[in-house]
């Protein structure tokens, strides 16, 4: 990463031909995807983002889930190359409290997916997914704890799921614990996600129209 960042600083035509040799399509800077932070801009000022987004610098109709959009005292994409950046160096953290790896076979497995395009593609992009990511291993390493930490890991865990949807999985976990913990954590989550979902019901609706039908590692698909 640190390579990619200078060449990007000081010879910017490797950069682009390395990304491009790898089966990447670069955009002419990095970290597009936290543009996020645009919409939420637009949607402040009225704009419908879901019909219409013309703070996206590709004009991409906005298709994350809707609670982004209430956090409005986030700043302005303005940000977007230090939030991007900071993203990218959590991503790494993260992957350092990855339990090691014990076999040869594992260690060569878990390289090829750390270095692997798709990888490189979200941090180049500094992909929400990159978030979702250190959140699940952040809920991981406090699972392994005490009862008040496996209620902070749900807790984070509910919480990836209202701004990606599918970190929702990860609730399988709690089938690990008591019975009475069980049901208690799974009532809340529940409670939750369907008071969120009756709230923005409408904008959801929205944003499933504007998934795209397939994907590829191009600007095209940079958002979903």
């Amino acid at each position: 990463m640190t390579a990619l960042a200078l060449l990007y600083q000081f010879e910017p035509h490797y950069y682009f031909r390395i990304l491009l040799f790898s089966g990447i399509e670069p955009f002419s800077y990095p970290f597009l995807d936290f543009s996020i932070l645009t919409s939420v801009d637009c949607w402040q000022r009225g704009v419908d983002v879901y019909v219409s987004n013309p703070c996206d610098v590709l004009a991409r109709p906005y298709n994350y889930p809707p609670l982004w959009l209430r956090f409005a005292f986030l700043p302005g994409g303005e940000w977007s190359n230090l939030f991007g950046l900071c993203l990218a160096i959590l991503f790494f953290l993260a992957l350092a409290l990855l339990p090691p790896p014990r076999t040869g076979k594992e260690l060569t497995l878990r390289l090829v997916a750390t270095l692997s395009p798709v990888t490189a593609y979200a941090v180049e992009r500094a992909n929400i997914d990159l978030l979702m990511f250190v959140i699940a291993t952040s809920a991981g390493v406090l699972l392994l704890g005490p009862l008040r930490r496996r209620v902070a890991a749900y807790a984070l865990i509910v919480i990836a799921g209202l701004l990606k949807i599918y970190p929702l999985v990860l609730l399988v976990l709690t089938l690990r614990e008591r019975p009475r913990m069980f049901l208690w954590v799974n009532a809340v989550a529940a409670a939750v996600v369907v008071a969120s979902g009756l709230y923005f019901y409408a904008e959801l609706i929205k944003m499933v129209r504007n998934l795209p039908e397939s994907w590829t590692l191009s600007d095209s698909s940079a958002h979903a």
